[in-house]
């Protein structure tokens, strides 16, 4: 899904060091998930997955690419010992369960004219901006996340 391998890129290319987007770029590859999803079919099966990241190690070498990997995975996996389930979702401890609850419905009802209303307010409410879906579909994903799939 596009979300989520912006999520995986931006973290690469944060740990590949600055400038990682533009040394790729010059090499033929691209941090974009179009250029990714060479079948255009609006995902990425695992043999895509993998002729990207033959262009990432090509430009970057496998090891500073198994490091990057390897900090990213750390984080996550950081991250969701950190957080607590609270029925659908997964929070971090100080922040209020139904703001966090209200800012996820908010950013997955894409189409509403009060999006940034309902975003606001659940923000001022102590929402948690890092909260995890947790269902079949969009598990793990994070308000920024569905914000980054509503369309213009």
């Amino acid at each position: 899904c596009p979300a989520e391998f912006a999520a995986l890129v931006s973290s690469f290319v944060v740990h590949l060091g600055q400038g990682a987007s533009k040394r790729l770029m010059e090499k033929g590859g691209s941090v974009q998930f179009s250029f990714a999803d060479v079948n255009k079919e609006g995902r990425i099966c695992i043999a895509e997955f993998e002729l990207w990241a033959a262009d990432l190690q090509r430009v970057f070498g496998l090891q500073r690419c198994a490091t990057a990997a390897a900090l990213y995975l750390g984080w996550q996996e950081a991250e969701d010992a950190l957080r607590r389930k609270v029925k659908n979702a997964h929070l971090f401890d100080g922040y209020n369960v139904s703001a966090s609850a209200a800012l996820l419905m908010a950013c997955v009802s894409q189409g509403s004219p009060t999006l940034y209303d309902d975003v606001v307010a659940a923000l001022g409410a102590k929402a948690d901006p890092n909260a995890a879906q947790h269902d079949f579909f969009y598990n793990g994903y994070t308000p920024l996340a569905f914000l980054a799939m509503t369309p213009p």
